[in-house]
Formats: structure tokens, sequence, C-alpha cells
């Protein structure tokens, strides 16, 4: 930023004290240049804000479960609920108890994530071990939900008004967390594209972090043209 402050500086002092073209011309590439050389780092803020919401949507599929979970217990232990009712609900309770497991899992990688991500390329291979771990566990509990899924419907039709608000929760609860887990697959993919792109090893000649001297040389050999024109 320093660089290009003090070339932006530059180049207006001499449009403001020369109208030459070529004086204009310079100026103009001066401050391009700096512009290039300055380090990117819009590539990290992607790949930190893609973590962020994986960190989300594995919050969002525990409280999914939670959900289902909690509203399925208030249906089985009401003793006014027949046993044909509750041979419905309780497989549901039951896989509800392995989502959050599952979920758990899912939020512990994605908190591993925004610390490895921190500094993507010397942890690359570890991060991309937790994505596929994420991918896998977001498969099963996408599959434990489908196992349930005549049983949600089913719930809604056969449970007493007095526990239809609970079925409804369940159900709602069930789809959302389908779109939860097809959305964690989608960002799990967006940061893999954003780590593609923003780890990518430098060309020699175009340094990451500063113009080197190379680029001082270059700056150089502008400021020379510049000065030159000034004597004119």
């Amino acid at each position: 930023m320093y660089l290009i402050w003090t070339n932006y500086n530059l180049t207006r002092c001499i449009c403001m004290n020369h109208d030459g073209k070529v004086l204009k011309a310079c100026a103009a590439a001066l401050f391009l240049f700096a512009l290039i050389c300055m380090p990117a780092s819009a590539s990290q803020e992607t790949i930190e804000a893609e973590v962020a919401g994986i960190i989300e949507l594995a919050d969002a599929l525990y409280d999914d479960a939670t959900t289902i979970l909690e509203e399925t217990k208030v249906i089985n232990r009401d003793a006014n609920v027949s046993d044909e009712i509750k041979l419905v609900s309780k497989p549901i309770h039951m896989a509800s108890h392995e989502l959050e497991h599952i979920a758990e899992h899912i939020q512990d990688d994605a908190l591993e994530l925004q610390t490895l991500v921190a500094d993507p390329v010397t942890n690359r291979a570890a991060i991309d071990g937790i994505v596929a771990d994420i991918g896998v566990n977001a498969g099963n509990y996408t599959a434990l939900l489908e196992s349930q899924h005549e049983n949600v419907h089913e719930l809604e039709e056969v449970v007493p008004a007095s526990h239809k608000a609970n079925a409804e929760s369940v159900h709602d609860a069930a789809h959302q967390a389908e779109r939860d887990a097809k959305n964690l697959v989608r960002s799990t993919e967006a940061l893999v594209a954003a780590l593609d792109a923003g780890t990518a090893a430098p060309a020699p000649s175009s340094p990451a972090e500063s113009p080197g001297f190379g680029a001082v040389a270059a700056l150089g050999g502008l400021a020379a043209v510049a000065y030159a024109a000034h004597r004119r």
C-alpha cells in the first residue's frame, strides 16, 4: 500500500506541474504498475468466507436434528398417543440421535478448517482431507434422512390433533436438513475452487508479497522517463 500511495502522489505531482502527454503517460504507467505489484488478498477473504458458511451450515444441521429429536420425544412420551403412532415416530426419533452425532462431527471438522485456512498453502493436504470427511458425513446425514422420509410424512397424517404441530415441525426440520446438507456440499466445492484459485504458485517473475528488485528497477526506469520529459 505504501508503494501505491507513494507512486500515486508522485504521478499527481508530475501531472499537476506538466501537461505533456509523455508525463501523463508515465504517471499512468507508474500508478498501474504499482497496482499490478500489490499482493492479492481477495482470494484469502473468499476462502475464509466459504469456511464461515460451512460452519454456519454445520450448526444448522445440528439444529435441524435437535428439532426432530425434541418434537418426536414429545409425541413418544405422551401416554395418550397410541402404540401404532409411536411405531412411526420412534424410528424417526432414533435416527435424529444419529443425525446429531453426524452433525457434531461436521461441526468439529468445520472449526478445524477455520484454523487451517489461515495458511492454506502449507495446510492444503490436511484441508483436502477434512473436506473429504465432511462430504462423507454429509452423505451419511442425507441417507439417514431419506431412510425416514416415509415415516416423517406418515407421522403428519396419523398423529392426533394435539400433536399436529409437533409432526409438522418434524416434517419442516427434515426438509430443511435436506437443503442444508446439499448447501453444505456446494459450500465445500466452492471452498475447493477458492483454494485452487488462491493457492496457485505465482510465476517466478511475479512475486506474491513484494515487487522485489526487478520491480524497483522498472519503477526507476519509468521515473527516469518522466524526469527526462520534465527536463524538456
